[in-house]
């Protein structure tokens, strides 16, 4: 049986890339915590059998995680000068087809992440990397702007 779990995450990895809508809808069915970045552009172009798999609050669900996520959030909205606060290399997609570079201390939290989920793909190992998140925080910390807000929801 272990022979076999390196494969499968790997087969999971390339389907989350490939097709994120379907990664989410399998991760809720089999009762896995699911949170995606994805172009808003997909749901209306995609047939995913999987929305069978899901109840309609899960998707609300996505939804309205991927709008907040666009709208307040410190880490896309900060807008200090002085070089407080670099901009990460590369941007992102957010609700509604919307573009935006976020902090670089968010993005290199985020890679951090994603690096964990690649052998632990759940939410506890999220969780349990306390290190990137005191990394990150600390950087946001040095920003007049990220300063009042990261701490607060980088934890929520």
């Amino acid at each position: 049986m272990d022979d076999i779990l390196p494969a499968l995450r790997e087969d999971l990895r390339r389907l989350t890339r490939s097709s994120p809508i379907r990664s989410y809808c399998l991760a809720v069915h089999y009762g896995r915590t699911a949170c995606l970045a994805f172009p808003m552009s997909i749901l209306h172009a995609s047939d995913v059998p999987e929305l069978k798999c899901i109840n309609a609050r899960a998707l609300l669900k996505l939804l309205r995680y991927h709008e907040r996520c666009s709208q307040h959030w410190v880490w896309f909205t900060c807008n200090s000068s002085g070089g407080y606060c670099p901009s990460a290399p590369k941007e992102g997609n957010l609700a509604k087809g919307k573009q935006c570079v976020p902090t670089l201390w968010w993005y290199e939290y985020m890679c951090s992440i994603f690096d964990g989920l690649r052998c632990t793909p759940c939410g506890a190992s999220v969780r349990m990397d306390t290190r990137a998140l005191d990394k990150a925080i600390k950087a946001a910390l040095k920003c007049p702007v990220c300063e009042k807000f990261a701490q607060q929801q980088m934890r929520i």
